[in-house]
């Protein structure tokens, strides 16, 4: 069975809650930052049953400023919807206000969906598709295969 994999435009926007005239001992609540990730995924082996979206703002430098994710069960092997992930800054380091963000990172990862841990008896969490370029499974001729988005976060 091939398995046909889109991931369409991973990432459509970003909305960045701060107001200019804030200092960095004003933290305003989160979340700081909201991106919406338009998810298209078809014809999936069927021992794929999640998916997690995670979002990562920081610095061209350093992604590491603060981040989110989003998982959710995959059923009937396929997804089409649109996944928020909320990212909330935390009063830490020297980047501790969302004006300090400069990028932005989101990936995808998929798995079986298993809590197991090794020696529990149970089948052990298995991730088929990571950020990087390859698909640990065969894609359909002409499948697009992006699972990652990086950029610029717009001002």
């Amino acid at each position: 069975m091939k398995t046909t994999l889109k991931l369409t435009a991973v990432l459509l926007g970003v909305v960045v809650m701060v107001s200019a005239t804030m200092t960095h001992a004003q933290l305003p609540p989160g979340p700081h930052f909201t991106f919406t990730v338009p998810l298209v995924l078809n014809n999936l082996p069927t021992e794929i049953r999640e998916y997690i979206v995670s979002c990562s703002v920081g610095t061209a430098g350093d992604l590491t400023m603060a981040s989110g994710s989003t998982y959710a069960t995959i059923s009937g092997g396929r997804v089409d919807t649109s996944v928020v992930v909320n990212v909330t800054l935390t009063a830490r380091g020297g980047l501790a206000h969302p004006a300090d963000a400069t990028n932005y990172a989101c990936d995808l990862t998929l798995s079986n969906g298993s809590n197991s841990v090794p020696g529990d008896g149970g089948v052990p969490r298995q991730l088929y598709l990571s950020s990087g370029s390859t698909a640990r499974f065969t894609l359909a001729s002409g499948a697009t295969y992006r699972p990652w988005a990086r950029g610029t976060i717009p001002r």
